[in-house]
């Protein structure tokens, strides 16, 4: 996992955030110089954690400084509801996992581009939910 997180690190050239006090810190940081975080959501055939995630993001995190990518990898059976559950939530891009490490480095690529040189990154997982907002002062 370690030599994950570091090939991560090294491909995005930035520091990933690890706690909601780094998020805080991130967003409220050199107001002149507003730094955009991109997150990505692993969900894997659970849509309906994916919708109360989605839910949480959007009612505690969300901001235009947040591109929000999810990766998915599901069967046949769940692809219409993950389609449904991400058509209601316009600012979300998913990406439908074939081979996990093509996937997250094209949603790395496209954060990146996202973030530039002084943006973030975060990781999120199909299971969190967020119950407690984040000031953007």
């Amino acid at each position: 996992m370690e030599r994950l997180l570091e090939k991560i690190k090294s491909f995005c050239g930035k520091t990933l955030i690890s706690s909601p006090q780094d998020l805080k810190a991130t967003l409220t940081h050199d107001s002149d110089q507003i730094s955009k975080i991109g997150a990505v959501c692993f969900s894997k055939d659970r849509p309906f954690q994916l919708e109360q995630f989605l839910i949480s993001f959007d009612k505690y995190l969300s901001n235009p400084r947040i591109q929000l990518v999810v990766i998915v990898k599901t069967r046949i059976a769940f692809k219409m509801i993950y389609a449904d559950i991400i058509s209601r939530h316009k600012n979300v891009l998913m990406i439908y996992e074939i081979d996990f490490l093509r996937s997250l480095k094209y949603s790395l690529a496209i954060l990146k581009d996202y973030v530039g040189s002084n943006g973030y990154f975060q990781f999120f997982v199909d299971d969190m939910i967020f119950f407690n907002e984040c000031p953007y002062e």
